[in-house]
């Protein structure tokens, strides 16, 4: 089958949640199929990294951005769509040109549109050829729901309700006219249903995982003391975590144990890391080209998000090194992780703190989780296993597809 694959992300270098998702998929599906990429990029990918996804995928065109009009006449008509505002100002017509002239060449005999929430949505793209069968990639809400359900203040409130209002009914309609539409986590197939609860038998859950092959290797002994947090601070709800943890957490943690160190790895700038609150003893790594060596090498891995949706590449990625987790509930939401045996998850700063200080004096819980949480991974959320479910589902829609 020869697969379409309409990206708002050029997947490689894969740094970050959305990049790793869509390279390890189409690595998967390229073992059995063709598969073909159409994306924004920003900026456009150099032959180095087109080749590194020669082996799985024909890189067909990329293209600058996407590029929003936030501010003058050319907003205006996204207020008046029946779509959600930034599907409009950031509409690129070349984009639509290279789908449609790769149709017309006969290539695609399915098209997957990559979606993770609206804001990265490439699905209206896909909505002029009902001739295939097409995929909703990664759909996540979420975030969003949590955000109209957290809003404070009436203009906020209200805003984000008639935010939340226009992207339910822009889904429905999408739901509708798209054959699949893959989800990360149950949550996220609970959330989408409640909009379209006709669609619920075509919202299969395909998990976010780690690549356990390719994270395998001697990286070094765990240094004494030492945290990691893995995510870009440019991210807003990777910074709301830091805010959060720096500022009520770690203070606990450095009262009793002075000497100990947090990693904080991603890309940042100066003046992002002045606004967080007091940091004595965290470091800034910046954007890491191997990130493996710097998570392995840490003593405890945290993760105490406030915001988001989908579930938590960061998470899985240390469980697959063997590193013990830290988490918030909303940091482990989607895993079937047990709190005790392959995490330790808590929601106050005096619990967090508790649970970072617990995991750096027991070595033996260290082992357990470090044990427990590795073979989670190995059966549930090993990236090939996912893959192979994926791939599955799509040869299903196919056929579904042509006994219409």
């Amino acid at each position: 089958m020869r697969i379409l694959w309409l990206s708002h992300w050029f997947p490689y270098p894969s740094d970050n949640g959305a990049k790793l998702r869509i390279f390890h998929l189409m690595q998967q599906l390229g073992k059995r199929h063709e598969v073909g990429l159409i994306s924004f990029a920003d900026p456009l990918p150099g032959d180095p990294h087109i080749q590194a996804l020669a082996p799985f995928c024909q890189v067909i065109s990329t293209h600058h951005g996407p590029m929003f009009h936030k501010s003058g006449l050319a907003e205006l008509p996204g207020y008046f769509a029946p779509m959600p505002r930034h599907l409009v100002n950031s509409y690129d017509p070349a984009v639509a040109a290279a789908i449609a002239e790769c149709v017309a060449s006969g290539w695609p005999e399915l098209i997957i549109a990559h979606e993770a929430g609206p804001v990265g949505g490439m699905s209206h793209y896909a909505l002029p050829y009902p001739q295939f069968p097409r995929v909703i990639e990664d759909l996540e809400l979420v975030a969003y729901q949590t955000a109209r359900d957290s809003a404070q203040g009436t203009k906020s409130r209200v805003g984000w309700q008639m935010r939340w209002w226009k992207t339910a009914q822009y889904v429905r309609r999408l739901l509708a006219e798209f054959d699949a539409c893959t989800v990360p986590s149950v949550e996220e197939q609970t959330c989408i249903a409640e909009i379209a609860p006709e669609h619920r038998a075509t919202l299969p859950v395909i998990p976010n995982g780690a690549d356990m092959a390719g994270l395998e290797g001697d990286y070094g002994q765990p240094e004494a003391d030492t945290l990691i947090f893995s995510g870009a601070l440019s991210f807003n709800f990777n910074y709301a975590a830091m805010a959060y943890f720096l500022g009520e957490v770690w203070p606990i943690i450095r009262q009793q144990r002075p000497n100990v160190t947090l990693r904080i790895t991603g890309k940042t700038d100066t003046a992002t890391q002045a606004s967080l609150p007091p940091h004595q003893g965290v470091i800034f790594t910046g954007y890491v080209d191997d990130i493996r060596p710097v998570i392995a090498r840490s003593m405890v891995s945290i993760a105490p998000l406030l915001q988001g949706g989908g579930t938590r590449l960061k998470i899985l990625e240390a469980m697959a090194l063997g590193v013990p987790v830290v988490a918030t509930s909303k940091g482990a939401e989607g895993l079937a992780a047990e709190s005790g045996r392959d995490i330790l998850i808590a929601d106050t700063p005096p619990a967090l703190a508790e649970a970072v200080l617990r995991l750096l004096q027991d070595a033996t819980l260290r082992e357990s989780l470090r044990q427990n949480a590795l073979e989670l991974i190995r059966t549930q959320y090993d990236w090939r296993a996912i893959g192979g479910k994926f791939t599955d589902m799509l040869e299903a829609t196919q056929a579904a597809h042509k006994r219409r």
